[in-house]
């Protein structure tokens, strides 16, 4: 099971342990299912033919915070070039940027950490099979090129752009399919402001959340030139805070959605999922739900018949407290990861979880008890070849602010 639902109301006498300073609602367990399986601590500075990123999160250690900084995408400057490797590879190493802060407590020496969570795809760490490229007329393997997309979001809760890729500059004009893939995201209220803007409220606090999300929409193809929409969501909310929520009605944000465009010898398959879950206190009289169920979170897609395969999204979305117009809250996690996934390659068949989650467990003591809806549209990318494609995840502490990790391309 990838989670597990708390059946039984928690014991009363558990109550006193609610947190270090006896207010607010316990955070679940974690979870030490599929998704936390496979972490990555293996080595970074490895020969790989590619990485697709399947999901990505962030918790607080402390409690709940207003959101002003989320940001986790990997990284690929200079130091990633694969010198040194097989001439067939595509990278070596690989870094993952966190970015997470809000509120005044966020800043400073002292400022609280937390925890970035990923899930990822490492495809022929080691190096050594041919890059993709039309061999005879036929395309066998993947390409990956990546790009980024900002979006100003002035009062409104989401926004979206198009984007013009080059297929040709990319060298992936002679493959067969393409497929566009989220490859991270990130947020910030740091930018400037209206001048109705409330001059008592600093926009580096950030606000009470009602959701977060990214897409990618309306992929078409034309010649060398392929076309695309590049959505993204944060929604701003009320609370017991009468400056920021005189902030909230006319504060501008920004979101900056991190995309991959695959090069694919065969059209992918693709399959939602859609689920609601509502989180209960300790010595609440309904049932206390910990993580959503696998039953919920589980897909499958049937793909062809390739060798390879591997999943990413193609959008997500967590809408928070859906019934109670304008209300936020402070958080704790936001995240969306895919894991468990298992392949039949003679199929083509793919079975995966897809967990959404949000938390807002205290201190400080919960606004409302949390409640969400979680949404989001997962790719299956499949190629030829003869390199295994490693599932990894990654459950790393950064600091408060801009953190970036090496990340492992081996599990061990």
């Amino acid at each position: 099971m990838l989670a597990l639902g708390c059946d039984e109301p928690p014991d009363p006498e558990l109550d006193a342990g609610i947190d270090a300073g006896g207010t607010g609602t316990a955070p679940c367990p974690r979870d030490a299912g599929p998704l936390d399986a496979n972490v990555a601590t293996g080595l970074t500075s490895t020969c790989a033919e590619g990485l697709v990123l399947s999901g990505f999160g962030l918790r607080w250690e402390d409690g709940s915070h207003r959101l002003a900084r989320f940001g986790v995408f990997p990284r690929f400057g200079p130091e990633h070039f694969p010198e040194g490797c097989p001439e067939t590879s595509a990278l070596r190493g690989a870094a993952l940027v966190a970015a997470l802060s809000g509120g005044p407590e966020t800043r400073g020496p002292e400022a609280p950490g937390g925890e970035v969570l990923a899930t990822y795809h490492v495809i022929g760490a080691g190096g050594g099979r041919p890059m993709p490229e039309l061999d005879g007329g036929a395309w066998s393997g993947l390409r990956i090129a990546r790009g980024e997309e900002t979006l100003e979001l002035e009062g409104a809760a989401e926004a979206s752009a198009p984007v013009l890729f080059d297929l040709a500059l990319a060298r992936m004009a002679g493959a067969p399919a393409i497929a566009v893939v989220l490859d991270g995201l990130e947020i910030t209220t740091d930018v400037p402001q209206p001048i109705a803007y409330p001059g008592d409220y600093d926009r580096r606090d950030g606000y009470s959340t009602r959701g977060i999300g990214a897409s990618i929409t309306n992929v078409r193809r034309e010649g060398d030139d392929l076309r695309f929409d590049v959505g993204g969501r944060f929604e701003l909310g009320t609370r017991d805070r009468p400056e920021m929520n005189r902030a909230v009605a006319v504060a501008h944000t920004r979101v900056t959605v991190h995309f991959a465009v695959v090069a694919l010898p065969a059209e992918p398959a693709r399959a939602s999922v859609s689920y609601r879950e509502q989180h209960r206190g300790p010595g609440s009289a309904e049932r206390a739900v910990c993580r959503p169920d696998a039953s919920v979170t589980s897909i499958e897609l049937e793909g062809a018949p390739l060798p390879r395969a591997a999943p990413a999204l193609a959008s997500f979305s967590l809408r928070l407290f859906p019934e109670v117009e304008r209300a936020g809250d402070d958080v704790r996690e936001l995240s969306m990861r895919i894991g468990h996934f298992a392949y039949d390659a003679s199929s083509g068949r793919a079975t995966m979880q897809v967990e959404g989650y949000a938390a807002n467990d205290g201190p400080p003591p919960p606004a409302l008890p949390m409640d969400y809806e979680a949404e989001a549209e997962v790719v299956l990318l499949q190629w030829e070849g003869t390199d295994e494609s490693a599932e990894l995840s990654l459950v790393a502490p950064i600091e408060a602010g801009r953190t970036e990790l090496a990340l492992p391309l081996t599990q061990r």
